[in-house]
């Protein structure tokens, strides 16, 4: 972060000091009491299961400066401050606001103005992750700069992002994500973006972005909110984006499998442990990464290095080395066994690429997978989980275990089985899966894990690894 004085923070974020401001610097934000350190401005944000508000003293004792809290809570931080005996506090350090969130991304706008760094926005239904930390990678051979840690990508994480930029930074690329209409553009707003990568379109949240149009509607936004002269690299592989595409003001190149795009995919296959890509017919390059999806993330990585200057030998050395983020297509061996944690998130396009990644890696025994409901869509969901179902039923699986309400999502999956199908299991939650699952691994197996986050699939890998490690597999 930029180091700014503690009355310019106060007046970028609309605060009120509780006394006399006393003059000191701000170094770096906290969220976080159990990390706070010296010259940190710590901001009491309200969560689903603790309230910064309780950690005030604690975030002052580790060394922050000050601290941000909603206003309606002054009299029950002053009671905590009072019993510090290790400092003193003085009382214009606790800053008053009525919103401390919306005082974050105050903050983090004011300090956006400040930065020189080149601003990489990233947005999609799918791959914004792997994509970002592609990005990330390739860059950070020639510049010095950074990306959203793990998925900080909303009203929290963005604003946390941009504070984290430093004076130096020659880019910092900012994962943007959604599950409601306008949350891009208002995102948008903080990050005024030099450059955007669309991932991708599909069903997301419908629940409250309707429709496929929509969706694209919603992640396009961003492209209108481009600094003037700005660049986006956008895969039109689903038609529907055409339509939402600026008319000028920015540049945009295309990519993807569409015939028409800029930087087309003319050829993606898997031969472990390299997934082998072609752009445009000539460029070859190739990752550790299964799954022909991370093809179209690369394009997209690809597309923003070539526009900054890089050479195709430069890109395709980075990709070389890239690291997939954890629960990402993340490849894990214990046990005699592979399995494939892609867990962090699920929608139909992920659903089915996940399925297609499994048929294609190679298997020395049978390809189970443990699927988990696809939330937040709306009146389409038992529609969209059926057509995964068919997926399912007729792809190259042994043995699907599905995860509580995924099962009553998919009534065309039937436990007796059909004639050449995959044996079906339904478990009620997590902890009955682990039950089913763990005697029925055997030597050789590849088994996927793909659900919603919420629904918490990863809880499966630790006590998986233990049991198998302790047992022997046939």
């Amino acid at each position: 972060m930029i180091t700014l004085i503690l009355s310019e923070v106060v007046e970028a974020i609309g605060g009120q000091p509780a006394g006399e401001l006393p003059t000191l610097s701000v170094r770096r934000v906290s969220t976080d009491s159990r990390s706070s350190a010296e010259g940190d401005l710590f901001f009491a944000i309200r969560g689903p299961r603790f309230d910064g508000h309780d950690f005030i003293a604690d975030a002052l004792r580790g060394g922050a400066v000050a601290a941000v809290i909603a206003a309606d809570r002054l009299t029950d931080v002053r009671q905590q401050i009072a019993g510090i005996t290790s400092r003193v506090v003085p009382p214009g350090a606790i800053i008053c606001v009525p919103d401390p969130v919306v005082a974050l991304g105050r903050f983090a706008a004011h300090h956006r103005r400040l930065m020189s760094a080149n601003v990489i926005a990233v947005v999609g239904s799918n791959g914004k992750t792997t994509t970002k930390a592609m990005i990330h990678h390739i860059l950070s051979e020639r510049w010095k700069g950074q990306c959203s840690p793990k998925s900080f990508n909303n009203e929290i994480g963005v604003p946390l992002t941009l504070l984290s930029c430093e004076p130096a930074d020659e880019y910092l690329v900012v994962e943007v994500g959604t599950n409601a209409p306008g949350e891009v553009a208002a995102l948008a707003e903080l990050i005024h973006p030099d450059m955007a990568v669309l991932t991708c379109i599909s069903e997301e949240h419908l629940e409250r972005l309707g429709d496929l149009n929509g969706v694209a509607a919603e992640e396009c936004s961003i492209l209108h909110k481009l600094e003037p002269g700005g660049f986006a690299a956008v895969n039109v592989d689903a038609p529907v984006v055409r339509r939402h595409l600026p008319d000028g003001g920015v540049t945009v190149a295309t990519f993807g499998w569409n015939s028409e795009a800029d930087v087309r995919l003319t050829d993606a296959r898997y031969e472990a442990p390299w997934l082998h890509l072609t752009i445009n017919g000539r460029f070859k390059y190739r990752l550790p990464l299964a799954g022909l999806h991370n093809a179209v993330n690369a394009a997209g990585a690809i597309t923003l290095a070539r526009r900054l200057g890089m050479e195709h030998k430069d890109i395709a050395a980075r990709l070389e080395s890239f690291v997939s983020p954890p629960m990402r297509t993340e490849m894990l061996e214990f046990g005699g066994i592979t399995l494939v944690n892609d867990a962090y998130n699920a929608n139909p396009g992920s659903a089915l690429a996940a399925l297609d990644t499994l048929s294609s890696l190679p298997c020395k025994g049978r390809r189970i997978v443990v699927f988990g409901e696809m939330r937040e869509l709306g009146e389409h969901a038992a529609e969209l989980h059926q057509q995964v179902g068919e997926h399912l039923r007729n792809g190259k699986f042994d043995l699907v275990l599905l995860v509580g309400r995924a099962g009553e999502l998919m009534p065309n999956l039937k436990e007796d089985g059909q004639l050449f199908g995959p044996r079906i299991l339904r478990c009620a939650d997590v902890e009955a899966c682990l039950e089913r699952l763990a005697p029925e691994l055997r030597r050789g197996d590849v088994v996927l894990l793909k659900a919603s986050r919420a629904v918490g699939l990863d809880r499966l890998v630790a006590p998986l690894r233990e049991r198998l490690a302790s047992a022997t597999v046939a």
